[in-house]
């Protein structure tokens, strides 16, 4: 199963999840959309070894 991290969409500012890859433990850039109002939204993900969890940081994506 793979791990889900919640995000706040900075547009409309809804909680959601985001299925991340588990194996890749340096930072992952994804883009996905908004499940809620559709907009792009850039993540970086890296892994918190101190915390031994997966962290998002989330911007909006310059594609829109």
């Amino acid at each position: 199963m793979l791990p889900a991290i919640k995000i706040k969409c900075p547009f409309c500012l809804q909680r959601q999840e985001v299925l991340v890859d588990p194996d890749v433990t340096e930072a992952q850039q994804l883009i996905v959309d908004c499940e809620i109002c559709c907009h792009p939204l850039e993540l970086l993900v890296t892994w918190d070894e101190e915390k031994q969890k997966f962290r998002a940081q989330v911007d909006k994506s310059s594609g829109f």
